[in-house]
């Protein structure tokens, strides 16, 4: 993801990364485990389409993937 990987992931377990990941907008959540299903989403996407969900998910760094908002995140959910 820190680099701009685009991460293909069972639809049920998004929220337990707890990054706010949503299907097509910064991954791709497999429904079902129907891992074909995915690939072919994967594979019939464009390169703009690739490029927006790449662009999203480095948005994300400095909200949820740098250490320093990983550390935050981590505190927080210590103190509560």
């Amino acid at each position: 993801l820190v680099k701009g990987s685009i991460p293909v992931l069972r639809a049920e377990e998004l929220a337990l990364y707890d990054i706010n990941l949503k299907d097509r907008v910064n991954c791709v959540a497999v429904k079902g485990d129907d891992w074909n299903e995915a690939i072919k989403i994967v594979m019939s996407m464009n390169t703009s389409k690739i490029r927006a969900i790449r662009s999203n998910i480095l948005s994300m760094k400095d909200t949820f993937l740098s250490e320093h908002a990983f550390a935050s995140q981590l505190r927080q959910k210590m103190l509560s």
